[in-house]
């Protein structure tokens, strides 16, 4: 039987039985964090407060602008090692491949010593993201799955303009209703 089906049912000491030798695993996955809120909610200030704290340190951070011209990119670079910039769209319309490929590409870079090591990665998500996508993502490449995980998905709400942007607008409310964390 070709492909993933049945070997992939028999992993670790089953294989042993079927005579097919395993990969070693190479670690652990590395957990994802998803920063989603709306525009001017504070994703860029959260992240930033979080990066500046020693727990912080070693994250690699992955920042989804809309538009020409990226500002939270260059806000971040000063407070991680690794920032990588998805500029082509949000991550909820046509560029999930991007945000794949991305992972993939810091993966390999961090494996080969390519960029600095880091033990997590933190996403911040363009403030009109639909955040359904990215929860899509990382439920159904297997992939992906083998290296990363998606630990938690927040969403950050400002305090004075909240209630009404999630009143208002589809984008608040999803960011809201499929958080972890809020």
């Amino acid at each position: 039987m070709s492909g993933g089906g049945a070997e992939a049912l028999f992993a670790g000491k089953d294989a042993l039985l079927f005579g097919r030798r395993q990969r070693r695993p190479r670690g652990p996955r590395l957990p994802v964090i998803a920063v989603t809120g709306f525009l001017g909610s504070g994703k860029t200030t959260l992240i930033r407060a979080l990066l500046d704290k020693p727990e912080g340190a070693n994250t690699a951070v992955v920042v989804n602008e809309y538009g020409e011209i990226g500002i939270d990119n260059v806000l971040l670079r000063s407070s991680s090692d690794v920032t990588v910039l998805l500029g082509n769209g949000c991550l909820c319309c046509n560029v999930r491949t991007d945000l794949q490929e991305t992972l993939r590409g810091l993966f390999a870079d961090r494996a080969r010593g390519a960029v600095p090591s880091f033990d997590r990665v933190v996403i911040e998500t363009s403030g009109l993201a639909d955040p359904g996508p990215i929860l899509q993502t990382f439920a159904t490449d297997r992939g992906l799955g083998r290296e990363f995980h998606l630990q938690a998905l927040i969403s950050v709400v400002d305090a004075v303009n909240g209630e009404s942007n999630i009143e208002r607008m589809p984008e608040a409310k999803k960011q809201v209703a499929l958080a972890d964390r809020i």
